[in-house]
């Protein structure tokens, strides 16, 4: 017998003693607490792997914030953070030439506050709540307008996501190792870079998403009031950020619906009252957009589109990939044979995850998934349309997926087997390593995610390699894609855009003349003035812009077909 001489803190399951023949022998006693990894090793590693990961793919957020191309809808931002609603006219090159060095940046209209940033939201594209640009309107008063201070803001707020996917990982799967696993993944993640360089709500929408999904873990997890709350808030934010967050919290309902089937101890009035007033607060901006839904529909007409499977099929694939890895900058052969790989291979891992993975993290993230995906796939599939092929619109899923993959790599990494734990070190380490390589080519490219801007970066280099020259347009081009042109070309490149039906005339001394997706009146006016008669040749490379030929040169190219 064993005398109870500890004291009374103590946890006697600590003790164990080996019974022999003769006496009992009392082994290396531990100190209570929690029981020490069997491969510390192994653990460490993997942290310092992880940590290396998530710090890179953190600093590289910021690096060449001014060096991509702007792109339509961050031009949108920009003037809608600039307090400029449709009717009111911005400074720009329109009837009368400018350099583009100064049509570069949108400039905050004239004794405008945050209150007329408010209004050009709600005025214009009321499926964009205000919350993202308001906070952009308080930024840029401080920093400025431009594209790179807007940019740097977007850059600030993807850090945030960070300790989220970690919180979110905990509430998961209860393991911070791979909590850690998931969140260095989803750093280092190609799409989460691309959207933290991007002036749009994408990376705050993110930001949201994961906390409001972290805090309904732990508030049906602890049944805590305040963090009820919180979930509450959070959500609302949500809705005021992004129009899709809807889908989000039907996406929390269905999962709440789900656990109390399986769980009849399970309270789902908390969760049923939180989404209830959060709807209730975002009713006055549905209004908004029912005032306004000419305006907020007509905004979306690029969803409209016909699409075959196979082109969707092709779509997915490669979403799946730029996910893990950035495939734009490899050959078109390359890519498609690393699309199809990389998607089995998340296969895979969503496999591992439904055989290895607590039932209420399955029940969660393939609500998430499958809840968005069916969402937006089924309209593309019965109706026709582009709702899938666009990554962005995809978040819930992309969190969704990086969280099973996430989770199949820390199972195979801490497997007790040694060979099943080296290959699961090794797909870490190559998921990563590549990730990284991704990110790099990212941030040194011009052009964004699927060549966002390539038209403007094209354009601009052929106008920057002539000495001096011109590009002018016709009415029917917009304020916005003048910034955006600007943004390419060298400071002195003139512009100059007409409001009317005419063109602006042109210097004495123009010689390298171009002029932007000329109509067929354009060509006709230019060919009534004498002396640009058949003279305008087709940039092959770029299919909107036509550069005038040299007056001796002899072509006789126009009227030519678009």
């Amino acid at each position: 017998m064993v005398e109870n001489l500890a004291p009374p803190n103590f946890d006697f399951h600590e003790l164990t003693m080996l019974q022999t023949g003769e006496e009992s022998k009392p082994v290396e006693l531990k100190a209570p607490g929690k029981p020490r990894s069997a491969h510390p090793v192994r653990d460490e590693a993997i942290w310092c792997i992880c940590i290396f990961a998530i710090v890179f793919g953190s600093m590289i957020r910021f690096i060449n914030l001014d060096l991509k191309a702007v792109c339509i809808d961050e031009q949108v931002t920009a003037r809608q953070v600039g307090g400029y609603p449709n009717d009111q006219k911005m400074p720009q090159a329109f009837d009368s030439y400018f350099p583009a060095g100064k049509l570069r940046d949108v400039p905050l209209a004239p004794n405008s506050t945050i209150y007329d940033t408010f209004e050009a939201v709600r005025l214009q594209t009321t499926f964009n709540p205000p919350i993202y640009f308001l906070l952009s309107r308080t930024w840029a008063e401080l920093s400025g307008p431009h594209s790179g201070s807007l940019r740097l803001l977007t850059a600030i707020i993807s850090l945030i996501q960070i300790p989220c996917f970690f919180l979110l990982g905990i509430e998961l799967f209860a393991s911070p190792l791979t909590a850690i696993i998931i969140t260095a993944l989803a750093t280092i993640s190609p799409y989460h870079l691309q959207l933290s360089q991007y002036a749009r709500p994408y990376a705050l929408w993110t930001v949201l998403t994961l906390l409001s999904s972290a805090l309904l873990l732990r508030a049906s997890r602890t049944g805590s009031r305040k963090l009820w709350i919180g979930y509450g808030f959070s959500a609302l934010l949500d809705l005021y950020t992004h129009l899709s967050a809807l889908r989000d919290l039907l996406c929390h309902l269905i999962y709440g619906c789900i656990t109390k089937v399986t769980d009849r101890e399970y309270k789902l009035s908390p969760l049923l009252w939180a989404l209830v007033i959060a709807l209730l607060l975002f009713v006055p901006w549905l209004l908004q957009m029912n005032d306004h839904l000419w305006t907020s529909c007509r905004g979306l007409n690029w969803f409209i589109g016909s699409s075959e499977i196979n082109q969707l099929l092709m779509s997915w694939f490669r979403q799946t990939t730029e996910i893990f890895l950035d495939i734009d900058h490899v050959a078109a052969d390359c890519q498609r044979a690393i699309a199809p790989l990389a998607f089995a291979s998340a296969a895979a891992a969503i496999v591992v995850f439904l055989r290895a993975a607590p039932k209420q993290a399955r029940i969660f993230l393939l609500t998430l998934f499958g809840t968005t995906f069916l969402t937006l796939a089924v309209p593309d599939l019965l109706l026709g349309g582009n709702r899938t092929q666009e990554t962005r619109y995809m978040m819930p899923c992309v969190i969704a997926l990086q969280c099973m993959v996430g989770f199949a790599i820390a199972t195979i990494a801490l497997s007790r087997h040694r060979l099943i734990s080296a290959t699961g070190m090794g797909l870490l380490v190559i998921t990563l390593a590549t990730a990284i390589f991704s990110c790099y080519s990212i941030v040194q490219s011009k052009m964004q995610w699927h060549n966002w801007g390539g038209d403007a970066v094209q354009a601009g280099t052929v106008l920057n390699s002539c000495q001096r020259a011109i590009l002018i347009g016709s009415q029917k081009h917009d304020r916005l894609l003048v910034s955006t042109l600007a943004h390419e070309l060298r400071p002195d490149v003139m512009i100059a855009f007409s409001t009317n039906e005419k063109l602006l005339p042109l210097p004495d001394d123009a010689t390298d003349v171009f002029i932007w997706e000329p109509t067929a009146s354009d060509l006709e006016q230019l060919s009534a003035s004498g002396c640009f008669v058949k003279t305008f040749k087709r940039i092959s490379s770029l299919g909107k812009v036509f550069r005038r030929a040299p007056a001796n040169s002899g072509l006789n190219i126009w009227p030519q077909s678009r």
